[in-house]
């Protein structure tokens, strides 16, 4: 019995010994090589480690000290990080800013894979401690600390967009967006110095302009570019489609609008709107997953509602006219304009832009009488089509699905009136209209109000030598009313809520020099359809009547 057992316990042991060298062939590590040498690519599993670029090498750069501060937590890493980010939260609490970055210094070192750890102090030092400094030159200096701390995380990070996208984030917003961003872009657009800083990780000529410096925008484009180029690469995606693919090409659009508000408009700001626009419409032609039952489009919406109406037309052959008999009960209903009426008579190919805006809006009203509709043509289907036409409605509610959530992005990301508004602002009387603008802020601010005349000695005519900034002024503003009439969506958003609050600095120069608001100011038909938005009120066209009614009862 004894020897059968000690017989056992040799065989194992051989055993063990035999195993350990397919072990030892299947997980031997790669080795460089040294001289000449060429080096070992090392066991299967090391192949596959770099086939699928799991090693740590791959993963992070190794950092010494980051490595050894591991071992120096005596595999109580989790403890030393929760004791770190507890202490990192009291000296945040209590703004002691030197040992908030000393210790999420240390945290990255102890958890340099963990995004939260890059994100947090980069916002830290951006927003944080930058708001700390009166100067804005000091606040610039944190800006860009926080900026470079964060592409410190990339080499621990390389298969992670979220810190280009956290890099896109900050570099946009904070300086071109923040209470100075005045200030943060003038600066940035000579700083030559930090763009070298950065150019091993975005070439600084691909965010400059040839007479304009760099522009933070351009440089927030490249980021997002990055990061979306690593998801195509197929690492692993963070956010929703929508949102993703989006924050793109609303940095091209941001440079635009950046472009306009500090320079006078010119050829090169014309570009660069046309180059947000073709970017807008690469978003809108991109297949995202939004919730729906397949991928969609945002410009698909067109496509849907064609189908949309095809199975109709299916629907409506297999029980004429009930259709057309339900839509007229509900239309009378909704006791809908004239004007609204005779849009939906027309053909769409015939439709104005404001037609087919009033037409989406009774469409929406009606859109759930519509469904009603289909059910109800389906059930009142012959029996030898009842089927056929149950597979039908089916097939609506389908589509019915896809539109609302096409429309729901739309809505979110205000896709359509981006797309209006990067399209108008390419033009060349939108770039006029801006110049007008410019030119009156600037008249504006020398107090250069009124037109100067000179007197012809000869015809005794008075002729203007020189404009002043109400007449800028009122020549944008009829340009802009020719945009907006003929692209409504304008009326409303953000080009509006502009041209809305420098009416107000026109309202107050017309006031310092003693005159009425316009009669028949070209804008007057926008002020009185966002009356109800606004809390400081441009005059109504009831205001300006009353404005005027002594004089006008004067005349009679």
């Amino acid at each position: 019995m004894q020897q059968s057992s000690f017989s056992r316990k040799i065989l194992y042991i051989v055993l063990i010994g035999l195993l350990l060298a397919p072990i030892s062939l299947v997980s031997r590590p790669a080795s460089l090589g040294s001289g000449e040498g060429t080096g070992d690519s090392g066991g299967e599993l090391a192949k596959l480690r770099t086939e699928y670029r799991l090693a740590q090498d791959q993963l992070s750069q190794i950092d010494p000290a980051s490595e050894t501060m591991k071992l120096a937590s005596l595999g109580l890493r989790g403890v030393a990080v929760n004791i770190l980010w507890e202490q990192a939260n009291e000296h945040k609490r209590m703004e002691r800013w030197d040992n908030l970055e000393a210790t999420l210094n240390m945290l990255t070192k102890v958890q340099p894979n963990f995004i939260k750890v890059w994100d947090f102090q980069s916002h830290n030092l951006a927003y944080n401690v930058s708001a700390e400094f009166d100067n804005y030159e000091h606040r610039f200096h944190w800006v860009k600390k926080g900026i470079k701390f964060l592409t410190d995380g990339i080499a621990y990070n390389i298969r992670d967009h979220r810190i280009q996208d956290r890099l896109g984030f900050i570099t946009g917003m904070k300086i071109g967006n923040s209470d100075e961003k005045n200030q943060f872009r003038r600066m940035f657009r000579k700083d030559t110095e930090f763009a070298n800083d950065l150019a091993s990780f975005v070439e600084p000529n691909s965010y400059i302009l040839t007479d304009r410096g760099y522009d933070n925008w351009k440089m927030a484009y490249q980021w997002y570019d990055q990061a979306r180029h690593l998801v195509e690469q197929g690492e692993t995606k963070y956010s929703s489609d929508f949102l993703f693919y989006m924050r793109r090409p609303a940095q091209l659009r941001n440079m635009a609008l950046g472009l306009q508000n500090d320079f006078r408009s010119d050829e090169s700001t014309r570009v660069v709107w046309g180059q947000a626009y073709e970017e807008w419409l690469d978003y809108g032609r991109t297949r995202l997953e939004v919730g729906a039952p397949e991928k969609i489009t945002l410009e698909g919406v067109a496509e849907a509602e064609e189908k949309l109406e095809r199975l109709r037309q299916q629907l409506d052959a297999i029980v004429p006219r009930l259709r057309t008999e339900l839509l007229n009960t509900y239309k009378q209903e909704l006791d809908l304009p004239e004007s609204h009426r005779i849009a939906l008579d027309l053909p769409s190919d015939q439709r104005t832009e404001e037609q087919q805006l009033m037409v989406r809006e009774v469409e929406q009203r009606l859109a759930s009488q519509n469904a009603q509709i289909d059910t109800e043509i389906a059930r009142q289907a012959p029996p030898d089509r009842l089927m056929e036409a149950r597979q039908i409605r089916d097939q609506i509610i389908e589509i019915l699905t896809v539109i609302t959530a096409i429309d729901r992005n739309q809505g979110n990301s205000n896709y359509r009136y981006w797309r209006t508004l990067t399209r108008t602002q390419a033009e060349e009387e939108s770039i006029l209209a801006h110049q007008k603008l410019f030119d009156a802020l600037q008249l504006q601010r020398q107090s250069i109000f009124d037109d100067e005349y000179a007197l012809d000695p000869k015809t005794g005519e008075r002729k203007i030598v020189k404009k002043g900034a109400i007449s800028f002024y009122n020549e944008s503003f009829l340009v802009w009313s020719d945009l907006m009439k003929q692209y409504p969506l304008l009326q409303f958003g953000k080009l509006a809520d502009d041209i809305m609050y420098i009416m107000k600095d026109y309202y107050r120069v017309l006031k310092v020099t003693g005159q009425k608001w316009p009669k028949n100011h070209p804008l007057q038909w926008v002020i009185d359809a966002r009356k109800d938005l606004e809390d400081d009120r441009l005059p109504t066209s009831a205001d300006v009547a009353e404005m005027y009614y002594d004089e006008d009862e004067g005349d009679d």
